[in-house]
């Protein structure tokens, strides 16, 4: 699906305005619980042909590593005393997204 692991053009041309983690959490936010537990699942298989999901993966593969770290700390906190897992993984990006408004 993406051939390369640089940024693509619309992070470098946007790199001033562009918020990586805003636009991530409206995306989350937007999927059904059916596609949460889709990203969950297909996060450990090849690349998903839904647009949301692609969506999602261009935006993370845009973020600085300052903001992947962040953006993991984030959803560490959202998780509380659960573990990270496939099961969990959607609520806690739901909850993470739902907390997450600028």
């Amino acid at each position: 699906m993406f051939a390369t692991s640089e940024p693509s053009a619309a992070c470098i041309d946007n790199a001033d305005s562009f918020k990586p983690l805003d636009e991530i959490t409206e995306v989350i936010r937007s999927l059904t619980y059916g596609e949460m537990v889709e990203v969950a699942s297909e996060l450990r298989k090849a690349p998903v042909e839904t647009k949301q999901i692609d969506k999602l993966a261009t935006l993370i593969r845009c973020l600085t590593y300052g903001e992947m770290i962040e953006l993991a700390s984030e959803l560490r906190k959202a998780a509380e005393a659960r573990e990270i897992t496939a099961e969990t993984l959607p609520a806690i990006l739901h909850r993470w997204a739902s907390k997450h408004v600028k």
